[in-house]
């Protein structure tokens, strides 16, 4: 029953999502897993449309510079922002920095507005690995004429890397271009996709919120609502016990890792984790070991380098903050 009611509440919302009354303006920020931040990853650039009657409409795509160089306002960094960049003041481009994503998209809201950028009514966040994953429900590799390129799951991350990175400098066009490209051919695709393939790309869209590879905020209370009742707001969750278990004490430990050395270098960086939880009497002790290793130090063969992150653990209500270097 309770399955069926939130069915029901994403059935009503589904035309308010979708612009069959009025008009929705989407913000779409995409952002590179493979320089980690808290929300996902760095935001390089973004995309807005608009969903007018379920069709999309005024399709556009930027690169975080172009409204990050707008940004007049002098805002005080987090201290690791800070500590990591040395740029005085925060910026749009790292304003994903708080994990819970309706607290980060408030945030990053705000400095879109200093920038000028018309307040949208839905604000998502993908990051590069949900579009990997995405391509491999498309039969065969995405041909662009323009590029004459071939484009796969498994050569889009090199191929992404060689638009945004060889030549780019604040305010060069060829990134945008690219994504604008890439991102309409790829909406030419779902629009020729078989009916089982359809299926495997809803199937595909579930799973990618639940990994929070895909997150939504809404300005709107009704379609935030249903975001957060359906699970894809991407919210810390607060620790609770099942009634059905005795004696049970609420824990939540969230490990959080930004990629604070301005390179892509998760591409190539693995991580072993050990956690000992002891408890004693009415104290719980932790010991959690995590050891890194980075198989890319040439920052020449795959956009990688030398990994700078910053570790936040929460425990609880706790948190406490490392380096790795």
């Amino acid at each position: 029953l309770f399955l069926n009611s939130l069915f029901f509440e994403l059935l009503v919302n589904l035309p308010r999502i979708f612009g069959f009354y009025q008009p929705t303006k989407v913000l779409v920020l995409l952002q590179n897993n493979n320089e980690l931040r808290p929300t996902g990853g760095f935001m390089g650039s973004y995309v807005t449309f608009i969903f007018d009657k379920f069709k999309i409409k005024d399709f556009r795509t930027y690169d975080i510079y172009d409204a990050d160089g707008h940004v007049s306002n002098y805002v005080t960094p987090p201290e690791a922002i800070q500590t990591a960049f040395q740029l005085g003041s925060w910026r749009l481009r790292d304003a994903n920095w708080d994990p819970d994503f309706p607290k980060a998209a408030k945030t990053i809201l705000w400095f879109f507005e200093q920038a000028g950028v018309e307040q949208p009514d839905i604000l998502v966040a993908v990051n590069l690995s949900a579009v990997e994953k995405v391509f491999k429900i498309i039969p065969h590799d995405l041909y662009l004429s323009d590029y004459d390129l071939h484009v796969s799951a498994d050569s889009l991350w090199d191929i992404a890397q060689q638009y945004s990175q060889s030549g780019f400098f604040p305010g060069s066009k060829q990134k945008k271009e690219f994504i604008y490209d890439l991102s309409k051919e790829l909406m030419n695709e779902f629009v020729k996709l078989s009916i089982s393939s359809k299926i495997k790309l809803i199937t595909l869209l579930s799973n990618l919120f639940e990994e929070k590879d895909v997150q939504v905020y809404s300005v709107n209370p009704e379609i935030q609502k249903t975001f957060v009742d359906q699970k894809w707001e991407g919210s810390l969750k607060k620790p609770l016990c099942p009634i059905s278990v005795p004696f049970c004490t609420p824990e939540r430990i969230e490990i959080v890792e930004a990629n604070l050395g301005s390179n892509k270098s998760n591409c190539c960086v693995t991580r072993k984790m050990k956690l000992e939880v002891v408890k004693n009497g009415q104290t719980i002790n932790h010991n959690l070991k995590i050891t890194f290793s980075n198989q890319d130090n040439d920052q020449n063969k795959k956009w990688g380098g030398r990994y700078l992150a910053n570790i936040r653990l929460f425990v609880n209500d706790k948190v406490m903050e490392k380096w790795v270097n």
